[in-house]
């Protein structure tokens, strides 16, 4: 027979021994069953069964535990521990809480909360659950569209009631996935968490390789749209960073060289922006500026030019990279009234060849890439990159990928 004491005070709970032989070893809490614990000696263990067990200041947990507050129980259903997954996958998680409202978290096992680790595409993810005072509530919770995060990996799940936000209850589990040497070899040091600037549209990374590598391509996957083209990111001997062009919302960006690759999960969160946005990142050799104009030809009859200068009735904010740099970004935002619009692409200052890229959004979402496009300002050339009909409210994009070095007309519908 084992004796345990569940506080000062508190009622003894006498666990007989033919139940506590019941019970069996665990790693982790996932091993226990319900209404016991993983203890620290890798046995699982009850010390209550309801709260007339615990002193007066404290309640039984559910997993069996005397303590103050009331601490959810967490279990996950789905996947099976150690089992394989790849690409995406969903993971159905258990809550068991008491109270009116509770939140739960998935997110890495060893990685900052928030914050990804690894050359996996793996983003943290949160949800909150409603329940009844003083009541037991059990909800199973999925999370969808899960990545996988190397070989070898551990989730852990967490959640909290509202009443009591510090007291969490948690569980892990640990799964496996592609090869170490199909995600390997590149090293990111920067960002640490899938977030960046909410106006971002080129986007940075520090990377570090496990040799030297000649090359780097990238691609970005937007987790609503078409993948991007692949292209060349950095090339040379020393290739401390790369920079690329962003989607609107959740991507992941894959980094490609000779050693192995990296999946870099990036979120661009909202710009709160109800219209349409494009975005122009561009690249080159030598110091340069462009420019990112939008011609407007509406149904009822606004015409008008948006451009960094400013514009008329429709036009929204702009923005981006200052002066000339080998790499900068543009974005125009204007509002989407039925009618046709031209997006192009203007030398702004004299210099070589440059690769100009754009992404397109609406209402926050990615919509399409276009290009890339090399141009030449020395030449005087501009990009008539796209033509955008909004008929009904739809929006239907025309490609037209087309050089000029004349002025295009003031009108989208005559390009």
């Amino acid at each position: 027979m084992r004796l345990t004491v569940a506080g000062v005070g508190a009622a003894l709970v006498v666990l007989a021994g033919a139940g506590a032989a019941c019970l069996p070893p665990c790693e982790a809490q996932v091993d226990c069953p319900e209404r016991s614990y993983c203890s620290d000696e890798g046995q699982c263990q009850t010390d209550c069964t309801n709260d007339q067990d615990c002193a007066a200041d404290q309640t039984c947990s559910l997993d069996g535990r005397c303590q103050v507050g009331s601490r959810p129980l967490v279990r996950f259903v789905s996947p099976a521990p150690d089992a394989y997954v790849e690409g995406a996958f969903d993971v159905e998680v258990e809550v068991t809480f008491k109270g009116r409202a509770a939140d739960v978290r998935l997110r890495l096992d060893g990685a900052e909360p928030g914050g990804a680790a690894g050359c996996g595409a793996f983003f943290p993810s949160a949800q909150s659950l409603l329940g009844e005072a003083l009541t037991e509530t059990v909800q199973v919770v999925r999370f969808s569209d899960v990545r996988a995060s190397g070989a070898a990996f551990t989730l852990r799940a967490e959640a909290n009631t509202a009443l009591a936000p510090d007291d969490l209850g948690g569980a892990t589990l640990r799964l496996t996935g592609p090869a170490d040497d199909q995600l390997d070899g590149v090293e990111i040091l920067r960002p640490a968490s899938p977030v960046v600037a909410d106006d971002a549209v080129l986007g940075r990374l520090d990377v570090a390789f496990h040799r030297d590598v000649g090359a780097v391509w990238g691609t970005v996957t937007p987790f609503a749209g078409f993948p991007g083209p692949t292209r060349l990111l950095a090339e040379g001997a020393a290739i401390d960073d790369v920079a690329v062009l962003l989607a609107r919302g959740r991507q992941v960006v894959e980094l490609e060289t000779d050693v192995g690759r990296c999946e870099v999960p990036v979120e661009v969160p909202p710009a709160g922006f109800g219209g349409v946005e494009a975005g122009l990142a561009f690249f080159s050799s030598a110091p340069t500026s462009l420019k990112l104009v939008v011609y407007t030809e509406r149904d009822d009859g606004v015409q008008v030019v948006c451009e960094e200068a400013g514009g008329g009735p429709g036009c929204g904010a702009t923005g981006g990279s200052l002066g000339v740099a080998s790499a900068g970004h543009k974005w125009n935002r204007f509002d989407a009234d039925d009618g046709v619009y031209g997006i192009a692409v203007v030398p702004g200052a004299v210099s070589p060849q440059v690769r100009a890229e754009l992404r397109l959004s609406r209402d926050d979402a990615h919509v399409a890439f276009l290009g890339p496009r090399l141009l030449d300002p020395n030449a005087g050339e501009i990009w008539l990159a796209a033509r955008l009909y909004v008929i009904d409210g739809r929006l239907t994009i025309e490609s037209l990928d087309r050089l000029t070095t004349e002025v295009p007309p003031t009108l989208p519908s005559a390009w």
